[in-house]
């Protein structure tokens, strides 16, 4: 429909489309999911109408010559224009495909295979416990019920399971136990700043490389929001130097 299309006429005041379209724009899209259709055109119209009345009669009333009105639109104002300015600059901001493939390309480390583990664990405060616990478990107890009965790791509740980890997740001395390790295989007992484990591992899995048309998407919405940061932030930036802030 033509944007200057009347809609509906306050007196001499029109209510066009590009009003109705306006206020659309700034409603929550999940808000603005209930109007759909003719029928829901038709409330957001009555509410502009609505809107425009409540304007009017503020207006006629003498409403918006108090101080207090006049505070606190300027106040509304300021904060209008200021969004207003920060949504122009973040719009003129794009990342091409030529940047979203050189970092791929720069970064191929993290998209590489990625090796997970699945293992549970026996947490002791003494080497001896421990020890005496290893010795229980290779001669046939039960890792869970062990673990149960004796861990001081919130995860006893759950037989010492962990689930699954990367590299990087836990402290290095148990990390590179538990990543030497084959399916079944038991740990001895190994000593970290929270005390003596033993570590059972479970599984292993291990993610291949993700190619560029996989994450591409991903990254563009990375790269997007990390220039328009910067451009924020260099636009602040020229500004405090522009109006002299102290």
């Amino acid at each position: 429909m033509n944007e200057n299309a009347v809609l509906a006429k306050i007196g001499d005041l029109d209510i066009t489309q590009r009003d109705v379209n306006y206020m659309k724009k700034s409603m929550d899209k999940r808000l603005l999911s209930q109007f759909s259709g003719a029928q829901g055109e038709f409330y957001l119209l009555q509410e502009l109408v609505n809107q425009k009345l409540m304007a009017l009669d503020a207006k006629d009333t003498g409403e918006v010559e108090k101080d207090e009105f006049k505070f606190e639109f300027e106040s509304m104002k300021d904060n209008f224009i200021s969004q207003y300015m920060i949504k122009k600059l973040l719009e003129s901001v794009d990342v091409t495909d030529e940047e979203i493939r050189e970092f791929y390309d720069e970064n191929q480390d993290s998209f590489g295979k990625m090796e997970t583990v699945e293992a549970s664990h026996i947490l002791v405060g003494d080497l001896e416990k421990a020890e005496e616990l290893y010795e229980k478990i290779i001669n046939g107890a039960d890792f869970a019920e062990v673990a149960k009965a004796n861990s001081t790791c919130p995860s006893s509740r759950q037989g010492g399971d962990l689930g699954f980890f990367s590299k990087g997740q836990m402290v290095k001395e148990f990390e590179d136990a538990a990543f030497s390790l084959n399916i079944g295989d038991v740990s001895k007992p190994v000593k970290t700043q929270f005390g003596y484990h033993i570590i059972k591992l479970t599984d292993k899995n291990t993610e291949e490389k993700k190619e560029f048309e996989e994450v591409k998407d991903e990254l563009r919405h990375t790269l997007l929001a990390k220039k328009q940061q910067e451009a924020y932030v260099n636009k602040i930036n020229q500004l405090r130097d522009k109006y002299d802030v102290k």
